[in-house]
């Protein structure tokens, strides 16, 4: 049974998801693509993601949303997408 070791997204893993996303979707957007994405700190949140690495330290699965604020009746509410 394989093994995966769980590492949480941040600015020294974008290329490793810029791989995943190649791989599972056929886009290569470049990892500038991912940091934009992931530049949500002004809603006092980031990087929301895991990504899981094989026992050959290969990137195998990525996990993760996208907060951004809802608007409901006048009041904002910190809220996620998945989608990337």
């Amino acid at each position: 049974m394989a093994e995966y070791r769980f590492e949480r997204v941040d600015e020294t893993r974008y290329n490793d998801l810029r791989l995943i996303m190649k791989a599972s979707f056929g886009v290569d957007h470049g990892a500038d693509y991912y940091r934009h994405k992931f530049a949500t700190g002004y809603l006092g949140v980031k990087h929301l993601g895991y990504l899981a690495y094989d026992e050959t330290n290969q990137p195998a699965a990525f996990y993760g949303v996208l907060p951004y604020l809802m608007e409901y009746k006048g009041t904002n509410y910190l809220a996620a997408q998945d989608d990337l």
